[in-house]
């Protein structure tokens, strides 16, 4: 019980002020140092997001490995399918080996935690080792991991939701300070580049909108000023335009307004 308590100091001390990206890399090597253990996590379509794993002899773990950046179609839909932490599961079960090519390959060993959102599979951690099974006194450990990365992820949700209302606001918001011309302008804009980022010639947009290029220097100036596009000069070439939100929904605000 003392290792049990050492492990989970040690975890909480990985995930106390650590960015996603980063939290992940170093869960997976916290895993392999301290639970013996490789470790894979991959997406609902069974993409490799993150991997940390050894070199091990020929077992039922690789067989559902399709390569070093996807686990097989029939793996990943089996795993979707399970809703809670599965401990000392074989692979046998997730890979395509029949029965007897299943003798001829080193039995593994694996858990499974699935994290889920909303009732969807936002990705799965899989664990795996050939040299014996998960201890039990660790299952507690994989709960905590588990309970974590769930309030992590919905807490990740709500700001990215947050992100996105703010975003729309910010659009609807600029859009009714335009003038007619100006909307006008920024209709010429997206249609010229097809609602891509691009190239833009302000003097063919004036021309072909019928408005003074002054118009459409105006209407980019207030979208920028909005974090809506970025622009930079290029000289006689152009401006270059990037948007920094979807197009359909400044689409949307024009039609709105």
């Amino acid at each position: 019980m003392d290792s049990t308590c050492y492990k989970i100091r040690l975890f909480l001390n990985i995930a106390e002020s650590l960015g996603r990206s980063e939290f992940f890399n170093k869960l997976l090597e916290y895993l392999y140092e301290n639970m013996d253990c490789s470790s894979i996590i991959i997406d609902d379509h069974g993409n490799i997001l993150y991997s940390k794993v050894s070199m091990i002899p020929q077992s039922s773990c690789w067989n559902i490995i399709e390569n070093e950046k996807k686990i097989r179609e029939i793996a990943t839909k089996k795993i979707n399918l399970i809703k809670n932490i599965l401990y000392n599961f074989n692979y046998n079960e997730l890979s395509l080996l029949d029965e007897y090519d299943c003798a001829k390959v080193e039995k593994c060993y694996g858990v499974l935690i699935p994290i889920e959102t909303e009732n969807h599979r936002d990705f799965s951690i899989l664990l795996f080792k050939y040299t014996s099974e998960f201890l039990q006194d660790d299952e507690i450990i994989y709960e905590i991991i588990s309970s974590f990365i769930l309030i992590m992820e919905k807490n990740n949700k709500k700001t990215e939701l947050s992100h996105m209302l703010k975003k729309n606001s910010d659009i609807i918001s600029v859009i009714s300070i335009l003038s007619y011309s100006e909307v006008k302008a920024v209709q010429h804009v997206i249609y010229e580049l097809d609602g891509k980022d691009g190239i833009l010639v302000g003097s063919k947009v004036a021309n072909e909108a019928r408005i003074t290029r002054s118009v459409v220097v105006n209407a980019l100036r207030k979208l920028e000023g909005a974090s809506i596009i970025q622009t930079r000069s290029l000289g006689v070439k152009g401006t270059n335009i990037k948007f920094l939100v979807p197009i359909d929904k400044l689409q949307e605000a024009i039609k709105n307004k």
